[in-house]
């Protein structure tokens, strides 16, 4: 039900549903590759995984905290990935933490922290990073918008440092 508000254009609300559902779940595994590969191959779960949440229908309230010790998509991986949720009518709260982040043996991104809020279709996100070498900290704020096949991204004021000095984004610019 809740995805159908923040992601309309995607899915679609179930027909009908039960109003005063209320459940908690809680998923704890480990080495779950070759699970995860019948539907997505390009995604891997090494260690271990704990997600837990709850889902309150009565109170429009969702709850969705978890950790991920060795995650990889493609090339990509990291070593822990922490995420939190919070979801009502209004909107999702998204929070995702990744610690070394890595493509082959190099390590891209010491720190990648996402806060970003999703509703209709549409998310308010920043992403903040620190890597080592020549860009040292990055901060992206902008609106992405999801329509059909394209993601559109319109930026507002962010910044990066690179050979230390800092370089201003200005608001404005678009990413299709």
């Amino acid at each position: 039900m809740y995805l159908s508000y923040y992601l309309p254009e995607y899915i679609l609300p179930p027909d009908e549903f039960g109003r005063s559902h209320n459940f908690q779940f809680q998923i704890n595994a480990e080495n779950i590759s070759d699970l995860l590969s019948l539907v997505q191959p390009n995604v891997q779960l090494k260690g271990t995984a704990a997600i837990s949440g709850t889902v309150d229908l009565a109170e429009q309230s969702m709850n969705l905290q978890g950790t991920l010790s060795q995650f990889a998509f493609g090339k990509i991986e990291s070593n822990q990935i922490q995420f939190k949720g919070l979801g009502d009518f209004s909107g999702l709260q998204l929070q995702l933490d990744a610690q070394d982040v890595t493509v082959g043996s190099d390590v891209i991104l010491s720190d990648f922290k996402l806060s970003s809020h999703l509703f209709r279709d549409t998310a308010k996100f920043q992403i903040e990073t620190t890597s080592p070498g020549t860009i040292d900290k990055a901060s992206l704020k902008g609106l992405a918008v999801a329509r059909q096949d394209s993601l559109i991204m319109k930026l507002t004021p962010s910044q990066f440092k690179f050979n230390d000095e800092v370089w201003k984004i200005p608001s404005g610019n678009t990413i299709t």
